[in-house]
């Protein structure tokens, strides 16, 4: 198609006007200071390690420390009521692969033929 056909030609790397592509994420320094002042903070994080990942529950708004009640309903997400939803915002999770070889991950072959 003609949008692949640019794209692929604007990020032709012996081209005058080539687009790179991002092959690190970019993290600005203020954005690095609030991470590690944020790391120093009190906040009750809770940390479930698996094979490929660890999965980090974190207490948001006026939440202090996740329960284990509190990961329950977050994991089983049955609501009942719209307050109920509301409140699955107070735990935020996060994955992090733990795979060495992200950065040169292959998509799989099938995503290879999804039209754009």
């Amino acid at each position: 198609s003609k949008i692949v056909n640019n794209w692929s030609i604007e990020r032709d790397t012996s081209s005058i006007n080539v687009k790179l592509l991002a092959t690190e994420p970019t993290i600005s320094l203020k954005s690095w200071i609030s991470s590690y002042q944020w790391t120093k903070s009190t906040e009750n994080i809770i940390s479930i390690p698996n094979d490929s990942s660890n999965k980090y529950y974190i207490p948001a708004r006026d939440l202090q420390f996740i329960t284990q009640a509190n990961l329950d309903k977050y994991e089983n997400k049955k609501w009942t009521s719209f307050n109920q939803f509301k409140k699955s915002f107070d735990i935020w999770c996060l994955e992090m692969k733990s795979e060495p070889n992200w950065k040169t991950s292959k998509p799989p072959t099938a995503a290879k033929t999804v039209p754009i």
